[in-house]
């Protein structure tokens, strides 16, 4: 589920089951990460996906925390 987060205001934690594997999956951004790419809330939560081990295709339901 997503909040109301401000970058630069906000550190972002983002938990969730590999669609793929199973497998858990998580990652940390302090929240001067975000403001200091220049990254929307939408481009942190990606970032966050992808270090966080996730390779596949990011879609809105696993962006928002939904089954696939």
């Amino acid at each position: 589920m997503l909040f109301p987060l401000k970058v630069g205001k906000h550190g972002f934690i983002i938990e969730f089951t590999d669609p793929n594997n199973n497998a858990r999956r998580s990652a940390t951004y302090l929240p001067e990460v975000a403001a200091h790419e220049g990254w929307t809330r939408e481009e942190a939560i990606d970032s966050l996906i992808h270090k966080a081990g996730y390779s596949g295709h990011i879609t809105d339901s696993l962006r928002k925390g939904q089954p696939p």
